[in-house]
């Protein structure tokens, strides 16, 4: 079997889950190593299981690939005249793709995984033939392959959606996408400004790193990926929120791959009101850490 890494981006909110999310990485999915992304000015308030952990790596968001840093694509998105609101949208995404570029990727495939969900079972992630799987789902949002058509001259070739909470990525195809990018006769002097000016200024929602990467290859290597779906539960936050004793995680993991736990979700049992000031009081935290940093 192949090996990879698994790459977390996260935020200050989910900090406290990341524990449990490594703990069920580590045990159904078992990555040669596991690198989280943060701003690293904010790593104090990792918890202590974290930092001490021998196989998570902890890196800085604003460094881990050259050129990118939260600030330049404010900057971006600001010339653009796209909402500067969603720095940290844009940032995730092009962390993902940058990472093939970074002296961190030190194998020939990684694995994105969303910090607010847990495997609940083991999940390969190559077939028999040693095929990456790519798991199917079903989301359709136009601007996405408008800045698709924009920057590779592609179109929306796969009949199911790439965005899932997880994807494996190929370094050498990575690497590839993001020269052909960089290429193409969208303004910008890289690929990330190339990125920000091929979308459009108006949509929220104006770009999509798992629909680009997945048409892309599935264009120029059409054979690379396998095709799966699997069981996952996007809302599981609403039945007991990020309190869910690993009790009733065991009896879900019985029928489902992978559950994903928001802060927003507060569920609807004893747990609710607890759940509910939880997330009020993280968010709170976030806004007055954001204005000490």
């Amino acid at each position: 079997m192949k090996e990879f890494n698994v790459i977390i981006p996260s935020a200050y909110k989910d900090f406290a889950f990341l524990p449990r999310v490594v703990k069920f990485v580590k045990e159904y999915i078992r990555p040669k190593e596991i690198v989280i992304i943060i701003n690293i000015r904010l790593s104090k308030f990792l918890p202590p299981s974290i930092r001490n952990d021998r196989n998570v790596i902890v890196v800085d968001e604003n460094t881990v690939v050259d050129n990118l840093n939260f600030e330049y694509v404010k900057s971006c998105l600001s010339r653009h005249g796209s909402p500067t609101f969603r720095t940290g949208w844009f940032l995730q995404q092009f962390l993902k793709l940058g990472f093939a570029t970074s002296k961190y990727c030190n194998t020939e495939y990684y694995l994105s995984w969303d910090a607010d969900t847990l495997p609940l079972r083991s999940i390969k992630f190559f077939d028999e033939s040693e095929h990456p799987f790519v798991t199917m789902k079903k989301e359709h949002n136009e601007a996405y392959f408008v800045a698709l058509k924009r920057l590779l001259k592609l179109d929306k070739y796969a009949n199911f959606s790439y965005i899932a909470e997880h994807m494996m990525f190929q370094k050498s195809a990575m690497l590839s996408m993001l020269k052909e990018i960089s290429k193409c006769n969208i303004s910008g002097d890289n690929w990330i400004e190339k990125i920000v000016n091929a979308t459009e200024p108006k949509e929220v929602n104006s770009f999509s790193e798992f629909e680009t990467y997945g048409n892309y290859c599935l264009n120029r290597y059409p054979d690379m990926y396998a095709i799966r779906q699997l069981n996952t539960f996007r809302k599981a936050g609403y039945i007991n929120g990020r309190f869910i004793s690993d009790r009733k995680l065991g009896f879900m993991g019985f029928d489902l791959d992978t559950a994903s736990f928001e802060l927003g979700d507060y569920g609807c049992g004893l747990n609710k009101p607890a759940t509910y000031l939880y997330a009020k009081w993280i968010k709170f935290k976030e806004k007055i850490i954001k204005k000490l940093i």
